[in-house]
């Protein structure tokens, strides 16, 4: 649910676009929690791919038996 929450506030101007979200609620959501959910969802995508690039070399770097 946060992640999505936090999606939504890292893409407003795509989501109005859809007709998903209203400039308003964007702008009333309480800027502190703004940043929090979008710090917390922006690290979440860096350690996914992260681990998506281990995860890769590790498959490169086997060696076969």
């Amino acid at each position: 649910m946060t992640s999505s929450i936090a999606s939504f506030l890292m893409f407003p101007k795509y989501l109005t676009r859809k007709g998903m979200l209203d400039n308003h609620d964007i702008g009333n959501f309480p800027v502190k929690l703004k940043k929090i959910l979008v710090i917390t969802h922006s690290i979440d995508l860096a350690l996914l791919v992260g681990l998506c690039i281990v995860g890769l070399a590790l498959k490169i770097l086997e060696k076969p038996t």
